[in-house]
């Protein structure tokens, strides 16, 4: 398991007072998304816990995001109330062409998640919910390893949670969460969102993936150096080569037909 501050760049430790920036977004596929570096994503994502009445969900806008975007119906108004980082090189290469700025970071779950939670120095109440029940109780065990002066409590969902989500949502209620973690499935962790936590369950929601695998263990983190280099893409084929290839070629087509109708979409606008 990596140190808890090795999740956090370099120029940021939790005890830095970063100096942030007015938020500020660009539009890519009809969304805003925003223009944020690690300081700037940080700082926001600290100021919207504890908000009275509030709820924001946090996402991250990868390739196979935008493509849902063609296939679950309402899911760009649903995603366009969302607070969201950009993911991966596909979104910024997307960022060059569409607006001919990249953007400042690159997000994933699995880094940011982690990030935050040693960002943050206050202790805080957060739930992780997963599908996996096994796989929830080793991230969980490795999320408090990794920042013990918080409460992690894993919230295992059953898999007909969407006929009856009532138990679920009051276990999280009972809960009292500060942050709430959602590492389901896409179409449980969207119909959740959007129908059923207020909130009174967590002022702060974050989607998430890759990140149990990653704080569990089975999965290894890309370095800071790599990452900085350009080399992630290098890392994930070496790591994984078979799941590499069979995501690519069900991700990328798709996703280069979006991008085109974008690039075009922008230049009409010209």
């Amino acid at each position: 398991m990596a140190h808890a501050l090795d999740f956090l760049p370099a120029s940021i430790t939790r005890k830095a007072a970063p100096r942030v920036a007015k938020a500020s977004f660009k539009t890519l596929f009809g969304l805003p998304v925003c223009d944020f570096g690690w300081e700037q994503a940080l700082y926001h994502v600290r100021a919207a816990i504890g908000g009275e009445g509030r709820q924001t969900v946090l996402s991250f806008l990868d390739a196979s995001e935008v493509n849902r975007l063609s296939t679950r119906r309402g899911h760009r108004e649903a995603l366009a109330r969302r607070l969201l980082l950009a993911d991966g090189a596909a979104i910024d290469l997307a960022a060059r062409l569409v607006t001919g700025t990249s953007f400042p970071a690159s997000f994933r779950d699995s880094d940011f998640i982690p990030a935050l939670t040693t960002y943050l120095s206050e202790p805080m109440r957060i739930g992780v919910l997963a599908g996996d029940s096994t796989l929830l109780a080793e991230a969980v065990a490795g999320f408090r390893r990794h920042a013990p002066w918080h409460q992690f409590l894993a919230l295992p969902a059953d898999a007909d949670v969407l006929g009856n989500p009532v138990p679920l949502l009051e276990r999280i209620a009972e809960a009292e969460l500060d942050i709430l973690i959602l590492a389901t499935d896409g179409e449980t962790r969207d119909t959740l969102i959007e129908h059923h936590l207020r909130p009174a369950h967590a002022s702060l929601v974050i989607t998430g993936g890759e990140v149990l695998a990653v704080m569990a263990g089975r999965k290894a983190r890309i370095d800071r150096r790599r990452r900085k280099r350009g080399l992630e893409w290098l890392f994930r084929l070496k790591a994984d080569p078979k799941g590499v290839l069979v995501k690519a070629i069900g991700t990328l087509p798709a996703f280069g037909l979006h991008l085109a109708r974008e690039c075009l979409r922008s230049l009409d606008k010209r």
